[in-house]
């Protein structure tokens, strides 16, 4: 046995427990990630891990079904009567160990099967004591066995009381050798088959015992019987051993066993097994045993890595999809950071002309202030209802994240209801205790900000406007003409105008020099940018979407989502690496 494999299978033990311990808040992922590792695990624990005193202690168990006769063997074996025998099925119920002092030492400090407690044999009774604690392994000292095996009674491997299976699967996993002892009404019971299988197929060495068996025919039929569970079993080598039925077994243990192939009795045949050569046997097949059986686990871990990361990214494109819906329209901000920067494209001159003519309209009379009202409805390019107030737009906006936001959180409800276990569990009960009430205003506080104008659009809106003044310059041209037109147009033509034309024309020149003309001018540009706006536009709808889609996320899924989150720094963390690596390493050794 490698001394560094032994040490990696602590550590996999170490990680296991850690991985069983971060599991431990979610019940059910932590059941279905450790499903059917019962086995194995006993293996890993009463076997592969340093156990039994080292490498030099054959463990034998005398194991099967109810009533077969069990303690009788024992027994027999041992030369004397340890183990209690009664007429009465199930009576062994505590497992008893019997080995030389040297032996029985080790196993009343502890170092012999772990997971139980050894405690003397005080009476003859204390295996069939059902008081006893579930974990209790009484020994018995036995001078007539050699020092390099102990034998074991083991509980009934059918038997009624539950406690008594995971005792015997426990015996199963720590020895070396299994005597299985059947009868004629036990040998093809379901059970019984399954029990010995499964220690065929861990490395267990296995010798059949028929008990009770008929003599005729140098036993025939215990013969064939025999045959028929080693096939049942999957054993491959074949020692048999016989017990005639005979009642005064029970009152002597003088009398030998029997071998059915041609060996020594089945005494000498366990002393005569080479100690170290068995167990190094038994040792490889259950790590392959384990290493096999362990691949479905680490299997599941992945799996459940996998399947926890695509739902959380099902849950986080269906909050995309949704912001995709929502059509934020640009508000003021927008508006005048854009009006802002066309005015700004005109010419230095314009704009001292049109500042001066501002000046000169703060004096014009109350009739000056008419015609100027008048050149502000005549200058507009297209006629517009009154516009929603601030508080208008933002109710709408709020009514629209309102919608989406609920009808997401039902969707979410809907979709998690509908995943498979144990997601389902994890996630559902999440979803629909949602406070919606909050998880809408919140939403709606996150997307709604105030500052809803990144320096980054700004970057973008300047560098696009830059690029369409200088990729058109026949638009540029004619604004710049247009602009000039408008700013050298003088004042002092509209007294005269009014007189000669009845007051025809006069709001356009008193608007050439009026604040009114850079307005004019804004206008006329906005209408020659049209073309460029949707792209220009664009990242800002993005943005105020990502906005919304974030603030889906943190108060809508974060929260729910957490178990996967956590489920996945579980499965993806330290222990669950550890795991990996050294099933690795196993799998390669085997």
């Amino acid at each position: 046995m490698d001394d560094a494999l032994n040490h990696d299978l602590e550590v996999f033990d170490t990680a296991l427990h850690a991985l069983e311990d971060a599991l431990a808040g979610q019940p059910s992922l932590q059941c279905a990630v450790f499903e059917d590792t019962g086995e194995w695990r006993k293996l890993l624990t009463f076997k592969l891990l340093p156990q039994l005193a080292g490498k030099d202690v054959l463990v034998a168990a005398v194991a099967g079904g109810t009533n077969t006769g069990k303690s009788t063997i024992f027994n027999l074996l041992a030369g004397a009567e340890l183990s209690p025998v009664r007429a009465t099925a199930a009576a062994t119920c505590r497992p008893l160990l019997v080995g030389n002092q040297h032996r029985f030492d080790q196993g009343v400090a502890g170092n012999l099967v772990p997971g139980l407690q050894a405690r003397f044999q005080a009476h003859k009774t204390d295996p069939i004591d059902r008081n006893a604690p579930h974990d209790t392994l009484f020994m018995k000292a036995c001078e007539d066995l050699p020092d390099h095996m102990v034998l074991l009674d083991v509980p009934d491997v059918d038997s009624i009381d539950l406690i008594n299976w995971d005792v015997a699967e426990n015996i199963q996993a720590v020895c070396d050798v299994l005597v299985a002892v059947l009868t004629g009404e036990k040998y093809q019971d379901d059970q019984v088959v399954a029990y010995f299988r499964q220690a065929v197929s861990s490395g267990r060495v296995i010798l059949p015992l028929m008990n009770k068996a008929h003599e005729a025919q140098d036993f025939e039929v215990a013969r064939a019987q025999l045959d028929d569970f080693c096939e049942a079993v999957g054993m491959k080598e074949r020692v048999y051993f016989a017990v005639p039925h005979d009642f005064s077994l029970m009152e002597s243990c003088d009398h030998s066993i029997a071998s059915l192939s041609g060996t020594a009795s089945l005494r000498a045949y366990l002393e005569q097994m080479d100690v170290v050569d068995t167990k190094a046997r038994v040792y490889r097949d259950t790590l392959t045993h384990f290493a096999s059986h362990s691949q479905d686990f680490i299997v599941r871990l992945d799996q459940f890595a996998e399947s926890f990361h695509k739902v959380e990214s099902l849950f986080k494109n269906r909050a995309h999809g949704v912001a995709a819906t929502y059509d934020p329209e640009p508000d003021a901000q927008v508006g005048k950071m854009l009006h802002s920067y066309i005015k700004a494209r005109r010419g230095t001159l314009s704009r001292t002309v049109g500042n001066v003519g501002s000046t000169i309209l703060e004096g014009v009379s109350f009739v000056g202030r008419k015609l100027s009202r008048a050149v502000q409805q005549r200058l507009s390019l297209e006629r517009v209802g009154t516009p929603p107030s601030d508080d208008e737009v933002r109710a709408h906006h709020t009514r629209e994240l309102e919608i989406r936001t609920r009808d997401f959180i039902r969707a979410c409800v809907e979709m998690a209801q509908n995943l498979e276990q144990p997601v389902r569990d994890l996630l559902a009960k999440r979803f629909e205790e949602l406070d919606v009430a909050v998880v809408v205003q919140a939403v709606d506080e996150a997307t709604l900000v105030d500052d809803n104008i990144s320096e980054a659009f700004r970057a973008h809106a300047e560098k696009t406007l830059t690029e369409w003044w200088d990729d058109n310059k026949v638009r540029r041209i004619f604004l710049v003409q247009l602009d000039a037109l408008l700013m050298l147009a003088p004042t002092a033509v509209a007294v005269p105008l009014a007189f000669h034309t009845g007051g025809v024309g006069v709001p356009e020149v008193v608007a050439a020099t009026s604040p009114l003309a850079g307005e004019f001018f804004a206008r006329i540009m906005e209408h020659q940018f049209a073309d460029k706006w949707l792209d220009l536009i664009a990242p800002w709808h993005e943005e105020q979407q990502a906005r919304f889609e974030n603030a889906l996320i943190e108060h809508v899924l974060d929260g729910a989502l957490k178990p996967l989150s956590e489920g996945q720094a579980a499965l993806n963390g330290d222990a669950a690496e550890t795991l990996r690596r050294i099933h690795a390493q196993c799998l390669k050794v085997s």
